[in-house]
């Protein structure tokens, strides 16, 4: 069977998460070498450790929990969710089900092997593609391939198909409704932009690392201060 590029993304993440788990939790005897190497050698390491934080090592890999036992509970699930993935890419229905980003270790990877499917049915290079989204709970028009995304949290405004103002009341933060995400070549008609703006889309409400741009529909887009306007995934 031919591999497909979300193939392609499972098994390569598959292999990534146990370089992680093999990094977060050696065995016992090597940890126990490691572990009296950071006491002798007066390592940051074992500081951290001592500490219950994680250590600078593993947050170099990838970016997690401070908490060193929450982030190996993350690993541990977002490994799990990476098996899905690669399940159900195998059998061909990956994209029958909206999907929760905020599972992955590298959400931007998996847009990207859309990406590469997409450039692939249509015969385009990639750079001839652009990231286009729709919240009516259906797929940009023309779109081969689409992406369902859920648990997508805004932060600084209402949705309910229009952007709108919070209020004292308000919560913090409410869900959004399904994302659709799909790739469309540069040459094709984008939505109006005189009645939407683009929010950019965070992996967490930090704001500091940067998925993908999304647009929203809205009225009066000038109105809005896009500054205090975003969404992110946990």
């Amino acid at each position: 069977m031919q591999r497909t590029p979300f193939c392609n993304y499972g098994k390569s993440y598959v292999k990534e998460v146990i370089s992680i788990i093999e990094l977060c939790q050696p065995q016992k005897n090597r940890q126990i070498q490691l572990l009296k190497f950071c006491l002798l050698n007066g390592s940051t390491l074992f500081k951290s450790f001592s500490l219950f934080m994680c250590p600078d090592e593993w947050s170099n890999y990838w970016t997690g929990p401070r908490e060193s036992a929450e982030y190996l509970n993350a690993v541990i699930f977002k490994a799990k969710s990476t098996q899905e993935i690669l399940s159900a890419s195998e059998k061909g229905d990956f994209l029958q089900n909206p999907v929760n980003l905020s599972m992955l270790f590298r959400p931007t990877t998996l847009l990207n092997a859309l990406r590469q499917a997409t450039a692939r049915k249509m015969s385009k290079a990639l750079d001839e593609l652009r990231l286009v989204s729709s919240w009516d709970n259906r797929p940009q028009a023309g779109a081969v391939l689409s992406m369902q995304v859920k648990g997508i949290q805004l932060q600084g405004a209402l949705f309910d198909g229009l952007l709108r103002e919070t209020s004292s009341s308000s919560p913090p933060t409410t869900v959004a409704p399904p994302l659709a995400l799909s790739w469309m070549p540069l040459d094709s008609s984008p939505a109006s932009s005189s009645d939407s703006v683009l929010v950019p889309l965070y992996s967490d409400s930090d704001r500091q690392s940067l998925i993908a741009p999304v647009t929203m529909p809205c009225r009066n887009p000038d109105q809005w201060n896009i500054a205090a306007v975003a969404l992110f995934l946990k």
